[in-house]
């Protein structure tokens, strides 16, 4: 305890003399005065901090551990779902890949009645468009495709089946 007549300065009265202000206050009002006044240099009050954290952390340990294990399994959670959306990125950057730049385009689709007549049954793509496709600089080869659903007639024996025309290029294009 400070003999200090400023340090015991509590409640804005100052005692008359030191040890009257020794007497008319406690023990711990005392410390505490002595600390408010005291000139705490950088380092110590890091330390005492530092000290003060520690002390508090092992006086709840296991609070302290659930906190720790909660944090770690957060980041693990994180980490883990980054691993597999970039996983799951690259398998299908893979995939997309491997088709290649192959691109089918295909004519649009006639209703009657509001019953569909099947792909390529409205004919909007003509010979004139795939010869203006296969003059663009980026395309290698074109092949127009048409498509019918017919009735093959063998002797007595008849039967549907669907079929298809195609360009010299299309073997090409199949990669056949």
């Amino acid at each position: 305890m400070s003999s200090n007549p400023a340090h015991a300065k509590l409640d804005g009265l100052t005692p008359a003399s030191p040890d009257a202000a020794a007497a008319s206050i406690s023990p711990l009002e005392g410390m505490l005065a002595e600390l408010r006044v005291r000139h705490w240099r950088l380092g110590s009050r890091l330390v005492a901090t530092i000290g003060s954290a520690l002390g508090a952390l092992w006086s709840n340990r296991l609070r302290s551990f659930l906190t720790m294990l909660g944090i770690f399994i957060g980041v693990a959670s994180v980490i883990a779902a980054l691993t597999l959306t970039q996983g799951a990125n690259g398998y299908i950057d893979n995939q997309i890949n491997s088709i290649g730049t192959l691109i089918f385009v295909f004519s649009g689709q006639a209703s009657k009645f509001g019953v569909s007549q099947g792909a390529g049954s409205l004919s909007t793509l003509t010979l004139q468009d795939a010869r203006s496709l296969a003059h663009l600089s980026h395309v290698q080869n074109v092949s127009p495709l048409v498509m019918a659903n017919e009735q093959a007639v063998y002797g007595n024996q008849s039967w549907n089946t669907e079929v298809e025309g195609v360009d010299t290029n299309f073997p090409v294009i199949e990669g056949c």
